[in-house]
């Protein structure tokens, strides 16, 4: 894939050739340190999409997309480690299929709502209600409150706890004062890059865009990763909720090794938990003992942590315990076909990325964010992974926490 890098000082363009899509894919990216208010940042979002100086109304916003041949938007937030990462995205059709006119209009459209925030007392309360609405959903699920909760417990650092999503009485206490400080520090301090998908280098393209950026551009050089949590003895804690049927188990395990191209423990989680039906906890827990309808796990380099979910009858649990830490024993033991099965699941996986601009670009940034191998340098690794490699690391796993949510008997 071509790729072209144009340096503009306070920001950067990555620019890559993808002749096989008939759109073009714009990621504005804002890169910042994680902070114990980043819930403003979920409440800044809303406020965009509710409210702005060009759209004042959804209405009109929408009716702008459509004019423009309904091009895709998207404004979203995520984490990575000590990471965030705002997204201002926007996909549209390429112009030699309509007018010349629409590529500038097009690429204009996110800047049109990220750059023209109004700070509108009146949609305060609005803004609050969606936060403590998406609060309550999320947690009307049993899997996700656990999961909020088991981290919680988990992390000893609170800079390690903070949350887009916060309690009511956090919510409530928001201020738009608040709102538009937040705006001007992301505006102010955050490490800015834009990644562009198209058939080809168009310079009209980066025009727009640096006519529109008004970011004062930042490098940040603080470490995106996270310290697992450090304990003497395993903690066990059982939290008791209404309401709920089923118990959920979550189990947290410290990662001790950190190495970029080790590429061991992914082949260790496909096997483990990942899996889905052919993994060796769905066999054990579900298929062999009938103790829960599904069981996963996940591994996260970034956290240097390895967890295990399941949702199953209160009087499942201590069995299941004990079953998964035996599977985790047993991992000294891995066969042939398994690493096989692992490799192929995972190049089947590359294969499919390559019909999304969004993932190959997603993929790109990264690589130069968070130190993420390309396919191609990932793929020469997976080939030379033996039984022997993924056997040893059961060594570097430490179970640091036990979580238990169980309903009222």
């Amino acid at each position: 894939m071509d790729s072209k890098l144009i340096d503009k000082g306070y920001y950067k363009v990555h620019f890559y050739k993808m002749d096989k899509f008939k759109t073009i894919n714009v990621h504005i990216l804002l890169r910042s340190i994680r902070k114990q208010d980043d819930y403003l940042i979920t409440a800044l979002i809303g406020l965009l999409f509710l409210t702005n100086k060009t759209f004042k109304t959804k209405k009109e916003r929408i009716i702008r997309a459509e004019e423009l041949y309904n091009l895709s938007y998207n404004i979203s937030k995520n984490r990575r480690g000590m990471h965030n990462i705002i997204d201002i995205n926007v996909s549209f059709v390429n112009p030699k299929y309509v007018d010349d006119d629409y590529l500038c209009d097009a690429i204009q459209f996110p800047f049109d709502i990220f750059n023209n925030p109004l700070f509108d007392e009146s949609r305060l309360d609005e803004i609050k209600e969606l936060m403590n609405r998406e609060f309550s959903d999320r947690d009307e699920y049993p899997s996700d409150h656990a999961d909020r909760i088991a981290w919680d417990i988990y992390y000893d650092k609170d800079e390690y706890k903070t949350k887009f999503y916060p309690e009511k009485e956090i919510v409530d206490s928001i201020t738009m004062d608040q709102i538009k400080n937040k705006y001007e520090e992301l505006i102010n301090e955050s490490q800015v890059d834009v990644y562009i998908s198209a058939e080809e280098y168009d310079d009209r393209i980066i025009d727009v865009i640096d006519k529109n950026i008004k970011f004062k551009g930042n490098t940040i050089t603080d470490t995106y990763l996270m310290e697992p949590a450090k304990r003497n003895k395993v903690q066990k804690y059982v939290d008791v909720k209404n309401g709920y049927n089923q118990a959920q188990l979550i189990m947290i395990f410290n990662v001790k090794k950190y190495d970029l191209k080790d590429k061991r423990f992914i082949f260790f989680d496909e096997i483990m938990g990942g899996g889905g039906l052919s993994s060796r906890l769905f066999k054990k827990v579900r298929e062999e003992n009938q103790l829960c309808y599904n069981i996963s796990s996940d591994y996260s380099r970034i956290d240097r942590t390895f967890a295990i979910y399941t949702s199953l009858d209160q009087s499942n649990v201590d069995k299941a315990i004990k079953l998964i830490k035996q599977v985790v024993k047993d991992m000294k033991n891995v066969k042939q076909e398994e690493v096989d099965n692992a490799l192929n699941t995972f190049i089947s996986n590359m294969e499919s990325s390559k019909d999304n601009p969004h993932r190959l670009l997603s993929q790109e940034y990264g690589c130069d964010y968070f130190d993420r191998l390309s396919d191609e340098e990932a793929l020469e690794i997976y080939k030379k992974v033996t039984p022997k490699d993924v056997e040893v690391l059961v060594d570097d796993l430490t179970l640091n926490t036990i979580y238990i949510l169980k309903g009222e008997e």
